[in-house]
């Protein structure tokens, strides 16, 4: 096969030939639908901010979590392994063998 090796490997610098558009998308994809999209999500995002608020106040628990994590972030899960007041653990282990 042309642009394979006796593998069936693409040979070096095919793969940039092949999959090569003008869009810069491997699949040639047009970039417009994208950035139609964000134009649209920029216009509604105030209003979806708005009925979210009120969905909050009204005590919509999820409607809170979304607010509060698209402005402030989502918290962070840590776990901390240690004794008291951050000493080392101590792990001992016993093996009992049945002779």
């Amino acid at each position: 096969m042309e642009g394979r090796n006796k593998h069936g490997q693409f040979v070096k610098g095919i793969g940039s030939r092949i999959f090569s558009s003008s869009t810069g998308h491997k699949s040639g994809r047009k970039k417009s639908i994208p950035n139609q999209l964000e134009e649209i999500a920029q216009d509604a995002m105030p209003d979806i901010f708005r009925a979210m608020a009120e969905k909050a106040k009204d005590g919509d628990v999820r409607a809170a979590e979304f607010l509060r994590d698209t402005v402030y972030g989502k918290p962070r899960l840590g776990i901390s392994i240690g004794g008291e007041e951050g000493a080392p653990v101590l792990i001992v282990g016993v093996r009992v063998r049945d002779t």
